[in-house]
């Protein structure tokens, strides 16, 4: 086995593996933030509006009930940027601004509808008062909910690895494919392990820190509540 590991983690490999990892990662940063600007406009909208909150409303219950990857195939081919990996953001981040809208709908129900007459009774107006009121409080609320989405969203990142798209696994299963050249055998059962295994162990650590993250958020909320 150590002598296997010793052949696979190569300098190169190592390095080709990182390089997925950033992928991953600037993927994952990219559709967070994303979703999280454009999960906002639809909570908005499905919150306060009449007709463009039935519009929202369809938009999110579309995009809830479909998967991620019927929309980044639809990205692909309908999408007009050269990019592929431009055009698969653009779908992962739609997909998960209608997750977000939700989290962040459930974060504004929870908003005393007060907040809004002593916004007014000071002289602010609407777009004021969400952005220096009511979506500052908003978002502390739904911090560890959007931080699991987060966990989510570093797992989806898999699958753009099925059009070409150079992140964690699609690196490990071009890996996968040549390991004869530098193992000098056939591919085994021990290669399958070791570097699928590799993946497992980084996605593991990645979103067990975000959870532990979570958790510690959770308890100093559940503590300035009481």
């Amino acid at each position: 086995m150590i002598e296997e590991i010793a052949l696979i983690f190569t300098d190169y490999n190592i390095s080709y593996i990182f390089a997925g990892l950033g992928m991953t990662l600037l993927i994952a940063v990219v559709t967070l933030f994303g979703g999280t600007f454009f999960g906002t406009v639809l909570a908005l909208f499905n919150h306060y509006g009449k007709a463009s909150g039935k519009i929202a409303s369809v938009i999110v219950e579309i995009f809830r009930n479909t998967p991620l990857l019927l929309w980044v195939f639809v990205a692909i081919a309908a999408v007009p940027l050269r990019s592929i990996l431009a055009r698969a953001l653009v779908a992962t981040v739609i997909f998960n601004a209608a997750i977000i809208s939700e989290i962040i709908r459930g974060g504004l129900n929870a908003i005393p509808k007060g907040q809004i007459e002593a916004g007014r009774s000071q002289g602010f107006s609407f777009p004021q008062i969400m952005v220096y009121i009511i979506l500052p409080q908003t978002f502390r609320k739904i911090v560890p909910t959007l931080t699991s989405q987060s966990i989510t969203i570093i797992k989806d990142t898999s699958y753009l690895a099925q059009i070409g798209v150079a992140e964690l696994m699609f690196v490990v299963k071009k890996l996968m494919s040549t390991a004869n050249t530098f193992t000098g055998h056939s591919i085994t059962a021990e290669d399958v392990f070791i570097l699928f295994g590799t993946a497992a162990v980084i996605y593991f650590v990645i979103n067990f820190g975000l959870s532990v993250a979570v958790r510690k958020m959770q308890k100093k909320l559940d503590i300035n509540m009481k």
